[in-house]
């Protein structure tokens, strides 16, 4: 890693940063590395020639999965995959809880996992340890909206590299609970809220950039 690529800071819209911002922020509140209280992964795709490697009972996401079920919980996919499929290639069985993000073309999706599953290469996860509640996760991340394509690369194809996903900060509660107030910033009445099914009428809207066709 370059030394201009670790120490750049890329200030977010909201309260998140690639590296620690200097500026000051409320009171109880403090700048925390994303990768310091969440394991940071991505996945694969096994490969489409061989058909026994598909088909199965691990939900697979890819991005139509995350675009259905943006802003919430996903119990199931579109696609499936199997053992074979998982030991054949990098995709990971990742647990339940894990917080994803779409991180090419289509950058901005978020989900959670409602259960264990495996992802396409298109997304960056993070498994939350005890510090962080996923759905904290999930607020900040949707906060920053287009915002997120700041931390990418590319015009017309952005992507977030994980030398940048893994040097997310975020403005925290030195530990994040379910019972704590909210700062502004993920209060915001433009940030669709985390639905607490995956049925069409509680599906938050769209990422504003970068949409799927």
């Amino acid at each position: 890693m370059s030394a201009q690529v670790s120490s750049m800071l890329i200030r977010g819209r909201a309260g998140l940063a690639v590296n620690k911002p200097t500026e000051p922020v409320p009171t109880g509140w403090v700048w925390v590395p994303v990768n310091s209280v969440a394991r940071q992964e991505t996945g694969h795709t096994p490969s489409r020639s061989r058909p026994e490697w598909w088909g199965g009972d691990i939900p697979w996401i890819g991005i139509r999965d995350a675009r259905l079920h943006h802003g919430g919980v996903i119990y199931d996919t579109l696609q499936t995959t199997n053992p074979l499929g998982l030991a054949n290639s990098s995709a990971r069985l990742l647990p339940k809880g894990t917080v994803c993000l779409s991180r090419t073309a289509s950058v901005g999706y978020v989900t959670v996992m409602g259960r264990d599953m495996a992802t396409s290469q298109d997304f960056v996860t993070w498994t939350c340890s005890e510090a962080l509640v996923p759905e904290f996760l999930v607020k900040a991340l949707i906060a920053e909206g287009e915002g997120l394509r700041k931390f990418g690369k590319g015009t017309t194809h952005t992507t977030i590299y994980s030398r940048r996903s893994g040097r997310f900060t975020f403005v925290s509660h030195p530990w994040p609970s379910k019972s704590a107030s909210w700062p502004s910033w993920i209060r915001s009445p433009r940030n669709p809220p985390a639905p607490a099914t995956n049925s069409p009428a509680s599906k938050p809207s769209s990422p504003a950039t970068s949409r799927p066709s």
